[in-house]
C-alpha cells in the first residue's frame, strides 16, 4: 500500500528551528513520492471545523430558493453548484458521468486594490455570494477561511524551506493568495445511487500551489494513483490532508508531484450517511509567473516549462471543469 505520512505541525507551528526543519524534510520527501501528506497539530479550532460542517449541512438541506439565490456566476467561480453539474475528469481528457457531489466556494475576503490587478484576473478577486437567509454559515465559512489562511503560511515556509529557499520566498512570489475556500457534500448511496463509472469526484489533479482538505468520516472516500493502483489516504481524526497541485509541480520542474486522485462512493450499499469535506485550494496571485525556481534547474535537469501566468493556468482548467453542466 502506498505510504501517506503523517507530519505533526505542533513544535514548528510553535517556532522551534529543529521542528520547522524536520517538517521541512518530511514534506520535501512526501511531495517527491505520493505528492500527499497529513496534517496534525495544525492549528484550526476543531470548533470553528465543526460549526462550519453543521451549517454547511444546513445550506445543502435548504429549499432550492435559498441555494439558487447563489449560483455559481459566470464572471466568476463563486457560489453554489447544483449536483451532478461538474465533471473533474474532464480536466485530464477523460470521459466520465457528472461528478455526485455539489458544492459552494468563496474566495479571498479582502481583495487586493484593483489598480494593481490586470482587467482579465479580476474575477480572481471577485466578491463572494452569499445566501442571505443563512448568515451563519457565511459567519462559519469566514471564520474557517481566516485560520487555514494561517496554516498555509506556515505550509509555504515549510515548502520553501524543503526546496532550499530562503524561507519566505514563495510567500513573496505568491502573494496576493487567490486561495479558494469550497465545502463539498457527497449524497450517501442510498440519496443518489450512482450509474455505472459515476464517483463522487472524479479522477483529476488540482490545479494550483497546493490543497489542504478536512475529510469526513465514513466509508468511501479519498484515493490516490500511484504505480498504476488506486489506494485509500488514510483518515487522521481532526486532520489536514495535503497535496501538491499542478502549479507547484510546474515550479519544482517536476521534482515534486501532483498526483491523480478521486473520491469514491461507498461500497456499503445500504450506507445512510453523506460526506462533507472542506476543501482550501491555495492559490497565488494570478499574476504569478510559474516557472522552475532555481533550485530544480541545473545542467543535468533543465527548464522542462515555459512560463504561464497562474491566472492562465486556472482559467483553462477551470473552464474544463465547468463543461459538464
Amino acid at each position: 500500500m502506498t505510504s501517506v505520512p503523517i507530519i505533526d505541525l505542533g513544535a514548528a507551528r510553535a517556532g522551534n528551528r529543529e521542528a520547522l526543519d524536520r517538517a521541512a524534510l518530511q514534506i520535501g520527501r512526501a511531495a517527491e513520492t505520493t505528492g500527499f501528506f497529513v496534517l496534525t497539530g495544525h492549528g484550526i479550532d476543531p470548533v470553528a471545523t465543526r460549526r462550519l460542517r453543521a451549517e454547511a449541512r444546513a445550506f445543502f438541506a435548504s429549499p432550492g430558493d435559498v441555494t439558487n439565490s447563489c449560483r455559481l456566476r459566470p464572471d466568476a467561480y463563486r457560489g453554489f453548484a447544483p449536483l451532478a453539474s461538474e465533471a473533474l475528469a474532464v480536466t485530464i481528457g477523460a470521459e466520465s458521468p457528472p461528478d455526485l457531489r455539489e458544492l459552494f466556494n468563496i474566495g479571498p475576503l479582502d481583495a487586493p486594490d484593483s489598480s494593481t490587478v490586470p482587467p482579465q484576473y479580476v474575477g480572481h478577486y471577485a466578491a463572494n455570494s452569499w445566501p442571505d437567509a443563512l448568515p451563519e454559515f457565511r459567519a462559519a465559512m469566514e471564520r474557517y477561511y481566516v485560520e487555514v489562511v494561517d496554516v498555509t503560511h506556515l505550509v509555504t515556509r515549510l515548502f520553501a524551506l524543503a526546496l532550499d529557499l530562503p524561507e519566505h520566498h514563495l510567500a513573496a512570489l505568491w502573494e496576493p493568495h487567490s486561495m479558494n475556500l469550497t465545502v463539498s457534500r457527497y449524497p450517501s448511496v442510498v440519496e443518489c445511487p450512482p450509474v455505472t463509472g459515476q464517483l463522487w469526484a472524479g479522477p483529476h489533479t488540482d490545479y494550483g500551489t497546493f490543497t489542504l482538505v478536512a475529510r469526513d468520516v465514513g466509508s468511501g472516500g479519498l484515493q490516490i494513483r500511484t504505480d498504476g493502483e488506486w489506494s485509500d489516504v488514510p483518515l487522521v481524526a481532526d486532520s489536514l490532508t495535503v497535496n501538491i497541485g499542478d502549479m507547484l509541480q510546474r515550479w519544482t520542474n517536476d521534482r515534486w508531484h501532483s498526483t491523480m486522485h478521486r473520491v469514491v462512493p461507498s461500497a456499503e450499499p445500504g450506507d445512510p450517511l453523506d460526506r462533507l469535506s472542506i476543501v482550501a485550494f491555495h492559490n497565488p496571485a494570478p499574476m504569478s509567473v510559474v516557472e522552475p525556481l532555481s533550485t530544480c534547474v541545473s545542467d543535468d535537469v533543465p527548464s522542462r516549462y515555459p512560463a504561464i501566468s497562474a491566472g492562465a493556468h486556472l482559467d483553462k482548467k477551470l473552464g474544463l471543469q465547468r463543461t459538464a453542466q
